[in-house]
């Protein structure tokens, strides 16, 4: 009895073994007790666009731009548009960029003197992108506006808009008055319409406001005024309405800002010249994506350049307030 009691008992830790070995091989094929395998660390790109003057035109598109293109891309970018102070800060930020290790660098910014700046982005293979005001420069990739163009459009909309208005004055924040106003005053000239003045305001609303009223205060026949910029732009109508010169005076502006966007819908703005800026910052952001070492830096004219009037203003309007 006791010799068949043992028998049972081992027949069934055998089984009981049995059933446990078959049990853990099952569940290790599923991969249980896999040791986990190692995770490679996830690397993100990171890119600085530096501004100087984060109220110049288009800056506002183009910065929302950047960064969903940025992120499309798995990369994150950071904006530098305040504390330029010193003259050369917004340049020292390339310096400050390259030695943080980043990425790529976007540069907008009024201090023509990058030079040491710009090799040493080279030097460290950091390709930087100018945008919207054209940088030449041997260590710079361009992506900016075609000026020639603007003005072409400018002129050949203002014959189509109005052919009686002769005197026409030429308002600039200073933003372009080298690319643009020459272009435009030649093309002017061609057309048979006389270039009154051709002025730089200063960097302010309040400094086109200004300029205008002491413009008109001169008695200077003027029919129309262009601007080469929406700073411009904005003081412009602005002294325009003060002085109650609306239907007076035809403005050309440019720029698609909301204020600008409802000096049109109220009559105050005939028609206002708007960039492609949105898509300059993806050209941007692609431009670094695909730089290969060694860089064979180019330079690219958007031409996108599209005109608001009264006929469209209320559809910009509401893709703003999206």
């Amino acid at each position: 009895m006791k010799k068949a009691n043992i028998l049972i008992i081992s027949i069934a830790f055998a089984l009981i073994v049995g059933v446990l070995i078959v049990f853990f091989a099952a569940i290790g094929s599923f991969g249980v007790f896999e040791e986990p395998q190692e995770i490679s660390e996830y690397e993100m790109n990171r890119y600085i666009a530096v501004c100087t003057n984060p109220q110049m035109d288009g800056w506002k598109d183009m910065k929302v731009s950047l960064e969903r293109s940025a992120a499309a891309n798995n990369a994150a970018i950071e904006f530098l548009e305040e504390g330029f102070d010193d003259d050369r800060a917004d340049a020292s930020c390339i310096e400050m960029a390259v030695d943080s290790g980043v990425d790529g660098i976007v540069i907008y910014a009024n201090d023509g003197d990058f030079d040491a700046e710009l090799k040493y982005a080279a030097e460290n293979s950091v390709p930087v992108v100018s945008v919207i005001d054209s940088r030449s420069h041997e260590n710079v990739f361009e992506i900016g506006t075609d000026h020639a163009l603007f003005a072409k459009r400018m002129v050949e909309y203002v014959d189509e808009m109005d052919a009686e208005s002769k005197n026409v004055a030429i308002i600039s924040s200073g933003q372009y008055e080298t690319h643009r106003s020459e272009q435009l005053s030649e093309l002017f000239g061609e057309s048979g319409r006389n270039v009154v003045t051709r002025t730089c305001s200063g960097p302010h609303v309040f400094d086109a406001n200004e300029t205008v009223k002491a413009l008109i205060a001169s008695e200077e026949k003027i029919d129309m005024i262009c601007c080469l910029d929406a700073t411009a732009t904005l003081g412009v109508a602005q002294a325009i309405v003060e002085l109650n010169k609306v239907n007076v005076i035809s403005i050309v502006g440019c720029g698609k800002s909301e204020e600008i966007l409802n000096m049109i819908r109220k009559g105050v703005v005939a028609a206002t010249f708007a960039v492609d800026y949105e898509r300059i910052a993806r050209e941007a952001i692609a431009t670094i994506n695909n730089a290969q070492k060694p860089f064979e830096y180019d330079k690219r004219m958007i031409s996108n350049i599209y005109v608001i009037n009264g006929s469209n203003a209320d559809a910009y309007i509401e893709e703003a307030e999206q």
